[in-house]
């Protein structure tokens, strides 16, 4: 790694620190070079503003891990092991909660181009087999190909996102998204908890 990509994972991590402790908004710019280690002018040269920070703590961390799946082997139904999927991710956003995941939302606003180094493209081969499955298990009824419903998936779950960061603790992520999803993908009756 160079040094410039050091001193920016430097910075991004200090300020995941110091948002996740005491939040976005109580953070400042001053405190998190003092926590980096680094003189102001240097945050500056890596960054526009303090939303970009956490744009890029995000690109270098990963919302799951692949051996978090080894679990799915264990599971009986295709519903479930693709629920199951899907819950593997949110848990891992919920964990990093609300206060620091919204000026990520917002960033990716600003910032567009920051949203293509979040793991889609592993994520997508991850849940395509999936689909697959449940659908030719019967177990849901959307006849799209398993690429364009994955696409939409990631539309609702980022719907889902904004109002979690806006909302916080009222809104009950897990069962929200279980809910839309069950719609989306058309489980069968007998399969659903909503």
């Amino acid at each position: 790694m160079h040094k410039t990509d050091e001193t920016k994972l430097k910075i991004s991590n200090a300020a995941f620190k110091l948002i996740q402790t005491q939040g976005f908004e109580a953070t400042s710019v001053k405190q998190i070079c003092e926590e980096a280690d680094v003189a102001y002018r240097t945050f500056y040269f890596y960054f526009p503003n303090k939303e970009s920070v956490v744009s890029t703590f995000f690109s270098h961390t990963k919302l799951y891990n692949v051996e978090d799946f080894s679990q799915l082997m264990f599971l009986d139904g295709a519903w479930n092991k693709l629920w199951k999927a899907h819950s593997i991710y949110i848990e891992k956003q919920l964990e990093l909660g609300p206060e620091l995941f919204a000026p990520f939302l917002i960033s990716t606003i600003n910032y567009p181009e920051t949203d293509e180094n979040v793991q889609h493209d592993s994520f997508l081969e991850m849940l395509l087999p999936l689909i697959k499955y449940a659908q030719e298990q019967g177990e849901i009824s959307i006849k799209d190909d398993p690429t364009q419903i994955y696409f939409t998936c990631t539309q609702l779950i980022s719907g889902l996102n904004y109002r979690w960061a806006v909302l916080k603790d009222k809104f009950e992520y897990l069962k929200e998204a279980r809910k839309s999803l069950e719609v989306l993908y058309q489980v069968r009756d007998d399969l659903r908890m909503y």
